[in-house]
């Protein structure tokens, strides 16, 4: 007498049928459509079954995607250097200012506190005088990184704004790390203008977190699309 099948049973054979379905049109799409329902049924733990179904539904998925290429167009990377000239900006403008200031360019370091909480530059002084060169050559390198990423995008080798891009944004990390050590260690504060709602400080970490991990996705997805062309083409 057999028993009727589980429900993570039934969940783990609906999810690999459903990934043979998503796979792109190819001479063995049938083949690997039949393979994934087949290993589903031969794993007898329901569990792992279930597993097995979910990774056949993200590898179902991905190679839709790869197939259609819809993150590897002009318009979206057209998008992409936008965002990074963002972090462009974000990631001179402590050294700009800095230079201007300490070289008596004091239009230019009015200009930019327009930028700043209150539209102005004198509390920020003390800072500019206490960080040394060295965080601001990290912030230069990765401005550096992320604009020859920018530059691959419209280049055969494009592949290579993932990783010149992620390399930018482990610098501007570290250069954060480093911004917050120095700081302290002056027995500075921060000036910046923190929201005091939960809803303001998620939309003030946008630009500094989301934003580049968002464009760091984007990159590997079109990364992923371009598989002949390598990881430096």
């Amino acid at each position: 007498m057999t028993t009727r099948p589980g429900l993570v049973r039934r969940l783990a054979r609906a999810l690999a049928g459903h990934a043979g379905r998503v796979l792109p049109p190819s001479p063995a799409k049938d083949e690997w459509a039949a393979a994934m329902r087949q290993e589903t049924e031969a794993i007898e733990n329901g569990g792992a079954s279930l597993r097995w179904a979910l990774g056949c539904v993200y590898a179902g998925y991905a190679e839709r995607i790869e197939a259609m290429a819809i993150v590897d167009t002009v318009a979206v990377r057209g998008l992409l250097v936008f965002f990074i000239a963002l972090q462009v900006s974000s990631c001179f403008f402590a050294t700009v200012i800095t230079v201007a200031y300490k070289t008596g360019h004091m239009g230019i370091v009015r200009a930019m506190a327009g930028q700043m909480p209150g539209d102005d530059y004198h509390p920020v002084i003390p800072l500019m005088n206490a960080i040394p060169w060295w965080v601001h050559a990290l912030w230069v390198s990765a401005g550096i990184l992320y604009l020859f990423a920018a530059g691959f995008l419209f280049t055969r080798r494009r592949g290579i704004a993932f990783p010149v891009f992620t390399a930018g944004f482990a610098l501007t990390m570290i250069a954060k790390l480093s911004n917050i050590v120095v700081i302290a260690d002056a027995g500075l504060q921060p000036v910046v203008a923190r929201s005091g709602t939960a809803i303001g400080r998620m939309i003030q970490a946008i630009p500094e977190f989301i934003l580049p991990l968002a464009i760091i996705l984007v990159l590997w997805l079109m990364w992923r699309t371009r598989p002949s062309t390598g990881l430096l083409a």
